[in-house]
């Protein structure tokens, strides 16, 4: 089995729209060799943020499907305004997440690192400690360096190729630049201060997002206390981020296994009945605005009482978790089966007409008649009630019309397939009534 998960965030307010999108990409995919199923998380504290999760039966299934042309049309549906991270890791929608300029305080570059250590760096009399952009512009200088990069204007941060020899700025220009050599060791930068005294500093450069943060010395006694201090401080900081990914991704684990908790019935790992209304509303306007079929079955166990009364109620759960293994194993990947209450269970099957439904309603049944269970000795039967959705119908008509087909094939004996037609009649005797 080889997982495929993308981690994408959303702004500007199109959450539902991405995560609609998403739910639809089902359809384009199924198809495709080797796939065996998606799904898309949400994390309950943050609802921008979305998990996409797929399984392929191996990773070159997945590298063709990605290189299809089913996959590009699977983007036709999710809203303009999307950018795609080139590892396709993240997704962004609307405005950019990181500010073009970069970081504009230490606490901002050493993101997610101790409080102490930017605390540290800010105040620090003896080390000097600039946050430069790529080309050079100084956006915050601590207590050291603010006395000797001194601004040539009021609230002006100024540029430090201002204060640099010629040949020492065209090093550290080489050096902001390539992002490989910023932490190729210290270095030597010869500075001209306010008064036009040449001072030297021992440097380096430590990479940030959005910039590089220059950290530096004036006398070269401090030299080798520095340079410990300075590998200690980035050992901190690797550790501190280390720990930092190791808890996010533990927190992404627990949030998801949460949400996903909240919509599962615990008894037949099926979804549950706040979650299937959720659903079901969703489908409907899906179905409103596509004018594609949208199918529902609703069940119910027959003589289930009978069996709690006589063989005990977990014997009785025993079957309905059986039961929801059944509808888990024969559904297809896009359609949603859940438990409704009790021993009533519900399957909505986007894209299918009413005989599709039935047939799909008749392999569950099947299987039912051959569940075996030692608890439960003997054949279990279920009675089924097909609907199709009518344009205009609320989701509480649609769920009483399949509800009412189910319980006039109890009457009719059980253990049957009933089709609700009473939409499709009333439709038919308006088209005679017009006509005459």
């Amino acid at each position: 089995m080889y997982i495929v998960i993308s981690r994408f965030r959303v702004r500007n307010g199109l959450e539902e729209e991405v995560r609609l999108a998403f739910l639809a990409r089902p359809r384009l995919v199924e198809n495709a060799d080797g796939f065996r199923g998606l799904e898309v998380f949400s994390q309950a504290d943050d609802p921008s943020a979305f998990v996409l999760v797929t399984r392929w039966d191996s990773k070159d299934d997945f590298d063709t499907w990605h290189r299809s042309e089913a996959h590009n049309q699977s983007h036709a549906g999710i809203p303009r305004g999307l950018k795609l991270d080139p590892t396709f890791t993240e997704l962004i929608v609307g405005d950019r997440i990181e500010d073009a300029n970069g970081p504009a305080t230490f606490n901002d570059a050493l993101e997610g690192q101790t409080t102490s250590l930017c605390q540290w760096i800010t105040a620090a009399d003896a080390a000097l400690a600039l946050l430069l952009t790529a080309d050079g512009t100084i956006r915050f200088a601590n207590a050291g360096a603010a006395r000797l990069f001194q601004p040539r204007q009021p609230g002006d941060g100024g540029n430090i190729f201002d204060y640099l020899v010629c040949s020492d700025a065209e090093a550290l220009r080489r050096r902001l630049a390539q992002p490989e050599q910023r932490t190729s060791g210290l270095f030597l930068l010869n500075v001209t201060n306010t008064t036009g005294d040449l001072v030297t500093l021992e440097a380096c450069l430590i990479g940030c997002r959005g910039g590089a943060v220059l950290l530096g010395g004036f006398e070269q006694r401090h030299l080798r206390r520095l340079h410990a201090e300075l590998n200690l401080l980035t050992q901190e900081m690797a550790n501190t981020t280390r720990e930092l990914a190791r808890k996010n991704r533990e927190l992404a684990a627990a949030n998801s296994k949460i949400a996903n908790l909240a919509r599962t019935d615990s008894l037949t790992g099926l979804m549950n009945r706040r979650a299937f209304d959720d659903t079901l509303a969703i489908e409907i306007a899906r179905a409103a605005r596509t004018r594609h079929s949208l199918a529902l079955i609703v069940s119910d166990v027959d003589n289930f009482k009978s069996i709690n009364d006589h063989h005990g109620h977990l014997a009785g759960d025993s079957l309905l978790t059986a039961i929801g293994r059944v509808f888990r194993r024969s559904l297809r990947a896009y359609d949603v089966g859940a438990r409704f209450g009790g021993d009533e269970f519900v399957a909505l099957m986007p894209g299918t007409d009413s005989k599709q439904a039935g047939a799909i309603a008749e392999r569950l049944r099947d299987q039912v008649h051959a569940l075996q269970l030692l608890e439960l000795p003997g054949n279990h039967s279920m009675t089924f009630g097909v609907a199709l959705w009518s344009t205009g119908e609320s989701a509480p008509h649609f769920v009483a019309r399949a509800d009412a087909a189910m319980y006039r094939g109890k009457q009719a004996g059980r253990d049957r397939v009933e089709i609700d037609t009473t939409e499709r009649l009333r439709e038919d005797s308006d088209n005679v009534a017009r006509t005459n």
